[in-house]
């Protein structure tokens, strides 16, 4: 099972079965590290959910990752991988997203967001937690132009396709 323990201020020890992948160290005081515990508790709430299939990925998602030198490749060849176990995690967990539509606080100047929405939003925010993993590592943070490519492309992508998909 993965699981990610807080060694220090900002400080993370990413484990398989008790086993050390990699550590982490978060800048401080970011949007990002100071909600670090939701991101580190999805993950592990895959890694119990989905076993050895997502541990597998994982452990080689980032291992792969760092063996590259930090190769943006290896992120991007893992998109395919990284969704559809997002998706899979998603789907046991059996989420009825119209609990989540309330259309009574919609007005003329707000934004209403159906259930099928909220699902997007939903995997977007899934998948975007998979990577945040490695992006808000110091050493691993990818540069910030393929950062920019993955967060403002790759999610522009995604949401697009879901919209297309759902309506």
């Amino acid at each position: 099972m993965i699981n990610v323990e807080e060694t220090g201020k900002g400080q993370y020890e990413i484990k398989r079965d008790n086993k050390v992948i990699t550590n982490l160290s978060l800048p401080l005081a970011t949007t990002i590290s100071n909600k670090f515990l939701i991101i580190t508790d999805f993950v592990e709430k895959m890694s119990k959910s989905l076993g050895t299939e997502f541990d597998n990925w994982f452990e080689t998602y980032i291992t792969d990752y760092i063996k590259s030198n930090y190769d943006p490749l290896v992120i991007k060849n893992n998109i395919s991988k990284l969704k559809q176990l997002a998706d899979k995690y998603l789907a046991k967990l059996n989420v009825n997203y119209n609990n989540h539509v309330n259309k009574n606080k919609s007005t003329k100047k707000s934004i209403f967001f159906d259930a099928n929405n909220i699902e997007i939003i939903i995997r977007c925010s899934s998948y975007l937690k998979l990577y945040y993993i490695i992006c808000n590592d110091e050493r691993m943070r990818p540069f910030r132009i393929i950062h920019k490519e993955i967060l403002g492309h790759r999610v522009g992508v995604w949401v697009i396709l879901y919209l297309f998909e759902h309506t």
